[in-house]
């Protein structure tokens, strides 16, 4: 009895070595081969989609792809999402199309469709436009509900709709994730799209609802504000032999011996003006200097070391790095230091390098006097480190 069940030990004992010997490699190996060729089937229909409409894939092993269709530059790529904590946590693939305005809308606009908790609380936020089945799907925001009820509403009709409302109605019977803003269109739906038909069909649709919002802006008329605002800019630009584009609001050319750039941009719900003055010629300094904040701690963690200006009040609100410390303790005079201090009060950003000075308010310069007096504060304090 005893060299029975010693022997049924043993052949246990094989089998299971057994399993792990043979039996286990073959299931490894048929579970890699089987998701090699998947992924080999899904990338097919992406690469015949891509060559059919003349967008390139950056990296053969990753589902994406990049170009311009129709005017509109697009990427369509294969994300994913972590949620949850402990047992609860889990990992979320999807499929997304991006496509980018050639022009940024001006309209401070977000649209969305989110799924969840989210889009009531982007609906709480939003603008009702008094048809139930739309805002019952988007929440959506704009600077001003008439202009937002025009761009919407307003006869502008295509093969499938008669203006942009029923194009975002039309796209959500497809698609649950939509956003939309002053930048971009993005429509997302879940796991991978493996069908070219598929595949196609969310590129097109996001690609033509971009397309429908980008002519719709070059035919919207420009308000009072905006007309008032491309006269002040247009005379400014007259005054200072700058060149003006007074329906993107885009001020370009050379001021007081520096190039620069003005423009009028927006994210939702806010106007932002931003003014880029350039050196003539790089400092050679290699100076970075940015207003405190969590990148500092960011920089600590590596152990680069700030350099002081000794004033108190801009040490507290600057941080500055530089390859050439010593040069660019000297540069930094207290005259210096009060006009940075002077332009980040006044500002929503600031930064400085051996190249340029940029900053950014939340509203629009559309008065020429704050205007004039923001790019000669700017000039004055890029002047003192030349």
């Amino acid at each position: 009895m005893l060299t029975n069940t010693f022997i049924a030990g043993e052949w246990f004992i094989v089998l299971f070595a057994g399993f792990f010997i043979f039996v286990f490699p073959l299931i490894i190996g048929g579970v890699i081969f089987y998701t090699l060729r998947k992924n080999k089937l899904n990338r097919a229909a992406w690469q015949q989609l891509a060559g059919e409409i003349k967008f390139h894939m950056p990296n053969p092993k990753k589902l994406e792809m990049l170009g311009n269709y129709n005017g509109i530059d697009t990427r369509v790529a294969v994300g994913m999402r972590t949620s949850g904590a402990g047992e609860d946590r889990h990992t979320e693939y999807f499929t997304y199309c991006r496509s980018t305005f050639p022009k940024p809308l001006r309209f401070a606009l977000q649209i969305s469709a989110p799924k969840g908790v989210l889009s009531a609380i982007l609906k709480g936020k939003g603008t009702p436009l008094g048809h139930g089945n739309f805002d019952n799907r988007f929440g959506v925001r704009c600077y001003d509900q008439k202009v937002l009820k025009r761009l919407l509403l307003s006869d502008f009709p295509s093969n499938k709709t008669g203006n942009l409302m029923g194009d975002l109605m039309l796209a959500s019977e497809d698609y649950d994730t939509i956003t939309l803003n002053d930048q971009t269109v993005y429509i997302e739906t879940g796991g991978h799209i493996r069908d070219h038909d598929e595949l196609k069909h969310l590129l097109m649709t996001t690609n033509r609802l971009a397309k429908r919002f980008a002519d719709a802006r070059k035919k919207f008329p420009l308000e009072k504000w905006e007309k008032q605002l491309a006269a002040n800019w247009t005379a400014f630009a007259k005054h200072h032999s700058l060149s003006v584009d007074p329906n993107e609001f885009v001020l370009e050319g050379t001021y007081n011996g520096f190039p620069m750039k003005a423009c009028i941009h927006s994210s939702p719900g806010r106007w932002k003006t931003t003014i880029d003055l350039k050196y003539p010629e790089k400092l050679m300094v290699g100076f970075q200097i940015y207003p405190e904040g969590a990148f500092h701690g960011a920089v600590k963690l590596f152990g680069f070391q700030d350099i002081k200006a000794g004033h108190e009040d801009f040490d507290r609100a600057f941080i500055v790095k530089a390859k050439n410390q010593q040069v660019a303790k000297a540069k930094m005079t207290p005259e210096f230091c009060g006009q940075m201090l002077g332009l980040k009060r006044n500002s929503a950003s600031i930064e400085l390098d051996d190249e340029h000075l940029k900053l950014t308010v939340n509203h629009v310069l559309g008065d020429t006097k704050k205007l004039t007096h923001f790019i000669n504060a700017m000039g004055s304090a890029m002047s003192k480190l030349r």
